[in-house]
């Protein structure tokens, strides 16, 4: 099972070790819980823990990706909920290590990262407007020496453990288009590749296709192509008024909410970025779900577009049921929960306007189109389609998410 070169190993063993595992290390997400809602004031903790809980524990997308997909997703967010809790209770130091340790676990928790540095410069370094140096170099170890010894294994290879955590080489877009801004970007190429010949007689360079389902360096036909350095002066522009936000107001749910921001920024405009980062948004927004109506709604609708975008990941006809199953009833029992807090707190059910709504209904037609619907009219053309259909769509969704998000005050 750990000799990387044995491509054809299979057992059963290995495949009840792997459910089993993920089953047990999900308990770190109930801890993540359990440990922040415990540090929050009493006469918040019952009811707000409910739909917090709906939405982390019971997410369609983290199921698909962790337990039919296989992953440890969940293990991994439970320790950034477990580091936001300590950090939520008063153990910054605890909570700068866990974090540190997460980091080592997954490189995708940069996302977040600089939400996490200001916090605890302007929440706990700078407190009351008096400078603590201490505090401030006290964080700076425990962070090296945990990256030290995570290292230090690996010191003779760190050139290559570098080049495979950043693979700038591997393309703006993953083989799998994630729902953000580069999906547009490359629909939007695509589109005009093939329409502009015919319409206006222009030609276009002769490309290799973003669509053949594999990675690598790929030049766009009509658009200006894309380099690493140009999509992270924009994930830094994006993540900029949130921290700044964030520095001048480091409350725990501005805390949440910055740090969301900044996965979505990371998310929407980082390069050769994966599908399953939109969990890095769905997750943690579930701590300020209850927060206010703006934020139910912006959490609901990226939960259920966040899920679905995942669905391609389960690809066979077979699982039909079984991925809609999951959403659906994952969607019924967030919403019926939502709908209970606010009738018992603001008196209001809970609601989504009708674009929302007109929205969240057409992705049966785009499942549609991809389970059916593409077969039926295009036969064996133009393959990718189908994936190219929910990648679009979806991010619509995660983009207008974005938007209310950066307008919600909590």
């Amino acid at each position: 099972m750990l000799v990387v070169a044995n491509l054809n190993y299979a057992s059963w063993s290995t495949v009840v070790f792997q459910r089993v595992s993920v089953m047990v290390t999900d308990g770190t997400l109930l801890a993540g819980l359990a440990l922040f809602f415990s540090a929050s004031a009493a006469r918040d903790r019952p009811s707000a823990v409910v739909p917090a809980g709906i939405l982390v524990l019971l997410n369609a997308g983290l199921f698909v990706v962790d337990h039919m997909h296989f992953q440890y997703n969940g293990f991994m967010f439970g320790l950034l909920l477990i580091a936001m809790a300590l950090f939520h209770r008063g153990h910054p130091f605890l909570g700068a290590f866990v974090f540190a340790a997460l980091l080592n676990f997954k490189h995708i928790y940069l996302y977040v990262a600089p939400a996490v540095f200001v916090y605890l410069l302007s929440g706990f370094c700078l407190e009351n407007g008096k400078w603590h140096f201490t505090r401030f170099v006290t964080l700076g170890l425990i962070v090296v020496a945990t990256f030290a010894v995570s290292l230090a294994p690996f010191r003779d290879q760190l050139p290559q453990l570098a080049s495979r955590l950043f693979p700038f080489k591997r393309g703006l877009c993953h083989a799998y288009w994630s729902p953000n801004v580069w999906a547009l970007y490359a629909f939007l190429d695509r589109a005009a590749m093939t329409v502009l010949p015919r319409l206006l007689g222009i030609a276009t360079k002769s490309v290799a296709a973003m669509t053949r389902g594999l990675v690598g360096d790929v030049e766009f036909a009509v658009l200006p192509s894309v380099l690493p350095i140009h999509t992270l002066a924009l994930t830094v522009l994006a993540q900029l008024p949130g921290l700044v936000s964030l520095w001048q107001r480091p409350t725990m749910p501005n805390f949440v909410r910055v740090l969301v921001l900044c996965g979505f920024a990371a998310f929407l405009f980082g390069w050769h970025v994966h599908e399953k980062a939109v969990l890095t948004m769905v997750l943690p927004l579930g701590l300020i779900v209850v927060q206010s109506m703006t934020v139910s709604q912006i959490a609901y609708v990226l939960a259920v577009v966040g899920s679905y975008s995942l669905f391609p990941l389960v690809f066979e006809v077979a699982d039909f049921t079984t991925r809609w199953g999951l959403l659906l009833s994952f969607a019924a029992v967030l919403w019926l929960a939502l709908d209970g807090y606010h009738r018992r707190h603001s008196h209001a059910s809970f609601r989504l306007p009708w674009p929302v709504h007109a929205y969240l209904g057409a992705l049966f037609i785009v499942e549609w189109f991809v389970v059916a619907g593409h077969a039926i009219l295009l036969g064996d053309k133009l393959p990718f389609l189908p994936l190219m259909a929910v990648s679009v769509y979806c991010a619509v969704g995660v983009i207008g998410c974005w938007i209310a998000l950066l307008r919600a005050k909590v």
